[in-house]
């Protein structure tokens, strides 16, 4: 990525590179908690936490990052190895896991063994599979992006990102009325030039889907 910018700018102003490795390394560290926390209310705390912060990082990276990806496709020499319809079906099958535990967490008895060595098990298939998405997109989109993209789009894509992971904060993820409305909230928000490139981003994806 080009130019530089003071701590103060860099941290208001954040590449959507930055932050997206940000939400890696936040649920890698939960995962790894779960596994090394012993009693069960501090795992089912842990656990719910996990569950949140990848809900609100697979939301915001819908909204943005692949619709960014479909449309600087074509300044993305290697752009074979990035298929945005792709990751967002592997979001979908993640989200599913989710959804079980989720549901999991209002009727799981901690001290059957069966239904907690269940629990551990959709954890580990959600966990594999999150995994594999991030560490593609660590390898694959996120450095074609910022190959692509000068820095300013970079952070422009940041605040759309943070815009959408704020909105989608306290919604029921898998309410489909909800996140359909969330485009016209997370606009609500944007200055105005930032606006109008996710009303761009966010017409072109669609339009193409």
């Amino acid at each position: 990525m080009t130019g530089s910018q003071g701590p103060e700018n860099k941290a208001q102003r954040a590449t959507i590179y930055d932050l997206i490795k940000r939400d890696h390394e936040v649920i890698r560290d939960l995962h790894h908690r779960y596994l090394a926390a012993h009693e069960d209310a501090n795992r089912i705390s842990i656990l719910k936490m996990l569950i949140r912060e990848t809900s609100l990082h697979a939301a915001a990276e819908d909204l943005v990052v692949y619709p960014a990806l479909k449309q600087f496709s074509h300044s993305l020499q290697e752009a074979v190895h990035s298929d945005p319809h792709r990751s967002r079906n592997e979001h979908r099958l993640v989200e599913t896991q989710l959804l079980k535990l989720e549901t999991m967490l209002t009727t799981v008895d901690t001290s059957d063994k069966h239904q907690r060595r269940f629990m551990d098990e959709l954890m580990s298939e959600a966990m594999t599979m999150l995994d594999k998405h991030m560490r593609s997109e660590e390898r694959h989109d996120l450095v074609y992006l910022a190959k692509a993209l000068p820095d300013a789009q970079l952070q422009d894509l940041g605040e759309i990102f943070v815009a959408a992971k704020r909105t989608v904060d306290g919604l029921h993820f898998h309410d489909p009325e909800a996140v359909a409305n969330v485009p016209v909230k997370v606009l609500e928000t944007l200055p105005g030039p930032v606006m109008e490139k996710f009303k761009e981003l966010h017409s072109k994806f669609h339009k193409d889907s």
